[in-house]
């Protein structure tokens, strides 16, 4: 019975061993730095501050009040200088997503069968979304 008890103590104590090797390695944590937020699970992720933001929309169309699709609509931030463009849909509308309300805009609407128009939309214009619609006429030839 004694020599079984040692060969049983010789044959279990390397599994229990490495048992607790495993143990005491999957508990070892980095330890954060000072600045890091702590990770917390469960909670509702913060949206982003639209409070200033709007969006700027507009029909462009002719003389006769037929929509043009297809107009090239650019919009210049001019208190960055950033540009975007649109082109208009079948239906002459355009759409720009989340402009600033406190910057000023200037747009411009060309295609190539009519002359190009330009307006501005302030960040005193309080409307939200902001519309502004064109109306072009044709080039001269």
């Amino acid at each position: 019975m004694l020599v079984f008890m040692q060969v049983f103590r010789v044959l279990t104590v390397p599994p229990l061993l490495f048992a607790a090797a495993c143990l005491v390695s999957a508990q070892a944590v980095p330890t954060p730095a000072p600045n890091d937020k702590p990770i917390v699970f469960g909670t509702k992720n913060e949206k982003p501050d639209k409070s200033r933001l709007r969006d700027l929309k507009g029909l462009v169309h002719d003389t006769l009040g037929d929509p043009i699709p297809s107009a090239i609509v650019k919009v210049k931030d001019l208190n960055t200088g950033e540009t975007t463009d649109a082109i208009t849909k079948q239906d002459g509308k355009y759409l720009f997503y989340d402009t600033r309300k406190d910057h000023d805009y200037e747009l411009t609407v060309s295609h190539p069968d009519y002359s190009p128009v330009t307006k501005k939309l302030s960040q005193y214009d309080t409307r939200k979304p902001a519309t502004i619609n064109f109306e072009l006429e044709k080039k001269k030839s």
